[in-house]
């Protein structure tokens, strides 16, 4: 097995941006344009999704408190939005560039 397939699926974590979920939607600023992968990670429920101008709400994927999501995004395009369920808490968005 080479080096390369060892590496293969690992990623290097680059910008952080940390959002408080509220009552209403919070809107991330766009990803880098070398971004491919995001993680997600949520200290309380939360409704999040993703898109050029995304709102959050009762509709929108959820992420359980204490719990981290990977997505593909459009690099340079690419926000997140966030909502709370009940309880506002922090949403951490890392970007994420292949190894």
């Amino acid at each position: 097995m080479s080096v390369l397939t060892l590496r293969s699926g690992a990623f290097v974590p680059g910008t952080t941006q940390n959002l408080t979920s509220t009552g209403t939607t919070q809107q991330s600023a766009a990803v880098s344009s070398v971004a491919s992968i995001i993680r997600i990670a949520c200290q309380q429920d939360t409704y999040i999704t993703i898109g050029a101008n995304p709102v959050a709400d009762a509709s929108s994927m959820m992420i359980v408190g204490g719990g981290s999501e990977f997505l593909a995004v459009v690099p340079g395009v690419t926000k997140v939005a966030v909502k709370q369920i009940s309880t506002a808490g922090l949403v951490s968005i890392t970007e994420l560039t292949g190894y």
